[in-house]
């Protein structure tokens, strides 16, 4: 449910774009 939620921002797409880059992803808001 929290990943479903947070797809919907672009921190996801962040957070996928850094994991397919094996690097740690750069939050904007944490």
């Amino acid at each position: 449910e929290l990943f479903a939620s947070l797809c919907l921002t672009e921190d996801a797409k962040e957070g996928v774009q850094a994991f397919l880059e094996k690097r740690k992803p750069l939050w904007k808001k944490h």
